[in-house]
């Protein structure tokens, strides 16, 4: 693989989210098999840092006694996300930590099953190796956000939403075939519901990164391949969420799809004006 310079260096590591030295809780306290995984392990290799700590950690059984007892032992908060799936949270004063049981028969097939392939990568505290087999990394250094299949999007049709948020938050750039999986499951939106579209967006249009976020959706719409941002008020489908966005003031994303029945045009409401300008998005 190729030198990563911009990637996480040995020198870094003590003080990143991977060192179980910036942790709440003792590496003791996890099974000898529980790996680190998702978001914590991306951002430390590039390096970016929050104030709160957020952990993913699967393993590959008892996910929700281990967090049990992690939550007892430190006295922090605890609660079960999913009690079928087992998956549990300790939140702890300056990190949240999920653990959740590891899906399929080894922690490769784990990764197999999730989004893009920089979440895909897991890091073993122990041996401090990392375990990447989808080329995540060699993804990190291109910038480039990669589906690892296009089922997977359609397992979980809200991926496509993030895709575009996570590539604005990271500066990165969607991957041509990833593109395309978008538009061609852009119909599967209908299937989720409004509630978790609407925290979806949130993330990317609000707090410190909203602008970004907005000059990263307004550029590629311009480009014409993935999305417009614009202030709308619908009259049909999906009515409350579109009016509860209108109401807060917020933004709106709408993928275009390759189907024409799923195409929607849109109302951009200048500031200044009401006029309808709707040449750019359609």
């Amino acid at each position: 693989m190729p030198h990563l310079p911009n990637l996480l260096t040995l020198n870094r590591l003590s003080s990143s989210p991977l060192s179980p030295e910036t942790w709440p809780f003792d590496l003791d306290e996890l099974p000898t098999d529980a790996c680190l995984v998702g978001g914590a392990v991306r951002d430390a290799l590039l390096d970016r840092r929050s104030v709160h700590l957020d952990l993913d950690f699967i393993v590959p059984n008892r996910a929700i006694e281990i967090a049990r007892a992690v939550s007892v032992c430190h006295a922090a908060g605890f609660v079960v996300l999913d009690a079928a799936r087992e998956i549990a949270r300790v939140v702890f004063p300056s990190a949240t930590v999920d653990f959740a049981l590891r899906e399929g028969c080894s922690l490769e097939a784990d990764l197999q099953r999730r989004d893009f392939t920089v979440n895909a990568i897991a890091y073993d505290p122990r041996t401090a190796r990392f375990i990447d087999p989808l080329d995540g990394r060699a993804d990190l250094e291109r910038k480039h956000l990669r589906m690892i299949s296009a089922e997977n999007l359609q397992d979980d049709p809200l991926r496509l939403l993030r895709a575009y948020r996570q590539a604005a938050q990271l500066g990165f750039e969607i991957d041509g075939e990833t593109r395309a999986a978008i538009r061609e499951l852009a119909p599967e939106l209908s299937r989720v519901a409004a509630e978790r579209v609407y925290a979806e967006l949130g993330y990317l249009l609000a707090g410190s990164e909203a602008s970004e976020g907005t000059r990263w959706l307004q550029r590629r719409s311009r480009m014409g391949y993935c999305v417009c941002i614009c202030r709308v008020r619908r009259r049909s489908g999906w009515r409350v969420w579109w009016r509860s966005m209108v109401r807060r003031g917020s933004s709106v994303i709408v993928i275009r799809s390759s189907t024409r029945r799923s195409r929607r045009r849109c109302v951009r409401r200048s500031r200044r004006s009401r006029s309808r300008s709707p040449s750019w998005c359609h």
